[in-house]
């Protein structure tokens, strides 16, 4: 994870026991800003050796996000380590529903038009801004039941003057570290209906990247999980009795064999499984099912848009991204690729699924150690290219991921080359990315 590194720039860890730092954080009236969340008791917070967590302990967690907004003090998973993780989810929760029910003394007008209007989130209406450190508390230690209140929240907190609470929600999420989340702001900043959110998740990538010294397009390319596949592409699960092997087919769905057979789905555990084993790996599947269909089709939107935008990397980084992790590995078969030279094409090949590669002609071809590598766009090739390569692959029966030899595309005829305006498309109205 590179959480430490995004949140405060520096990466240290620290060398004091969970104990020192909980009596350094919360000495004196230095837990008087958490005043307003202790009125009422917590759910019990368990220690993992079995004892109920002292209140100092809480307080303590939830001071490493209070005392830096935004960031996230290394010190929260030291105290975190100590504690029962089921324990510090809930107590995030607990945390995030106390922030946002606890409107001032007065109901504003706006609460009380939500309330009578039925509104599911009419409660969140008075949520204070100078506690938001909730938000990233809440990101990192809540779990989905938080992530999907987090998600309902940037729907809906634009429509209620709460747009500025909503805009630090994609950075709530940045701080959370995993691939998951940074996938999740990288898609929002694409899609969310709100352009205020779409801007600050592009921001949150960008200043996380800036930390890092990189690009917001490679730190989402860091971030995508290679989801405990192994060098040969597989991930094994195992019920005791019975183990299955899992790969990642041409359609970038879950291929599953047991003893060299393939299934069409992933067997309920039985009677004679060990049930442990078996429950446990038969929801690790089911949860990286949902996830490789989560990374899949932000992929497969992130790769198209790098071909119309002649984004490209370096061999090195291509290599990372396309050949060691197993999701883009699959994509990568699928497609075409070039060797650029000064944002010029200078040759395209095709990456095999035995990890050579090949040219136009059918030919192998070596990768230079040094090469700026990105997707070619079909009208970057000449009509006899373009029909060779569309010609290999009916051969080998290779099915694109996204329509790239078959994307639309429109020269100029000799007779608008010689004029200043093109008014073919005139009245059109563009109803595709073809570019």
């Amino acid at each position: 994870s590179i959480l430490a590194t995004v949140s405060d720039g520096t990466g240290a860890e620290s060398k004091e026991s969970a104990d020192d730092i909980v009596k350094s954080l919360t000495g004196g009236k230095k837990t008087a800003k958490l005043d307003w969340l202790f009125d009422k008791p917590f759910t019990r917070v368990h220690t993992k050796n079995g004892d109920v967590a002292d209140d100092n302990y809480l307080k303590a967690l939830m001071l490493c996000f209070a005392n830096n907004v935004g960031l996230k003090d290394p010190n929260a998973d030291v105290i975190a380590s100590k504690l029962v993780e089921e324990d510090v989810c809930r107590l995030a929760n607990e945390t995030l529903d106390r922030w946002l029910r606890s409107a001032p003394e007065v109901k504003s007008e706006w609460m009380e038009y939500y309330e009578q209007t039925g509104h599911t989130y009419a409660y969140t209406v008075n949520a204070q801004a100078k506690y938001k450190w909730v938000l990233y508390f809440a990101s990192v230690y809540g779990g989905q039941m938080a992530l999907d209140l987090l998600d309902g929240l940037m729907d809906h907190w634009p429509l209620w003057q709460k747009g500025a609470l909503a805009k630090e929600i994609p950075y709530a999420l940045i701080l959370n570290g995993s691939s998951e989340y940074i996938m999740k702001v990288e898609k929002m900043s694409r899609k969310q209906r709100f352009n205020s959110i779409r801007k600050a998740s592009s921001d949150a990538l960008l200043c996380a990247a800036e930390k890092l010294g990189i690009s917001s397009e490679e730190f989402a390319d860091r971030m995508v999980p290679d989801m405990e596949f192994d060098g040969n592409m597989c991930r094994t699960f195992d019920y005791g009795s019975r183990q299955f092997k899992v790969y990642i087919s041409a359609k970038l769905e879950p291929e599953i064999y047991c003893d060299d057979k393939k299934l069409k789905s992933m067997p309920k555990p039985s009677e004679s499984d060990d049930k442990v084993k078996a429950d446990a790996a038969y929801k690790e599947f089911t949860d990286m099912k949902k996830l490789m269909k989560t990374i899949v089709a932000t992929q497969l939107v992130r790769l198209e848009k790098t071909m119309c935008t002649a984004r490209c990397w370096t061999s090195e980084n291509w290599k990372k991204l396309f050949v060691a992790n197993p999701i883009m590995h699959r994509f990568a078969i699928g497609l075409v690729w070039g060797i650029y030279k000064e944002d010029k094409l200078e040759t395209s090949f095709r990456y095999l699924e035995d990890g050579s590669f090949n040219t136009v002609d059918d030919e192998e071809f070596t990768l230079p150690e040094t090469a700026q590598i990105g997707l070619v766009h079909p009208i970057e090739l000449s009509e006899k290219e373009l029909a060779a390569w569309k010609q290999q692959l009916k051969d080998y029966e290779v099915a694109q991921p996204f329509a790239q030899l078959e994307r639309g595309i429109y020269r100029p005829t000799d007779e608008e080359k010689g004029t200043d305006c093109i008014e073919r498309f005139s009245g059109k109205i563009k109803k595709s990315m073809d570019l």
